[in-house]
């Protein structure tokens, strides 16, 4: 029969959870990696607090949950009167 003192017994048993845990935890995240590049297209940053928040909706303004400002979706902030065509001025 195999001796073990008490302590080691307690570290033997305390030890294998952890290490399980550990384990787990380590392949969780290497394989969690994998869908956080859809998230990041529905990240919205407002530009007048820089509070982060994610948008799901295609709606052409957006309101911000913290300062309530209205925020114009990327691909229609340059289309303002004036910003949608290139200068018509000579380059010389």
């Amino acid at each position: 029969m195999i001796k073990l003192d008490f302590v080691t017994a307690i570290a033997i048993f305390l030890i294998i959870p952890i290490l399980f845990v550990f384990i787990r935890w380590v392949f969780y995240n290497c394989y969690r990696n994998e869908g956080l590049d859809y998230q990041s297209d529905y990240l919205q940053q407002c530009p007048y607090c820089n509070y982060l928040f994610f948008c799901y909706d295609n709606a052409s303004m957006r309101e911000c949950p913290r300062c309530h400002s209205l925020i114009a979706s990327a691909e229609d902030a340059g289309k303002e009167e004036g910003h949608d065509k290139i200068s018509e001025k000579d380059p010389q």
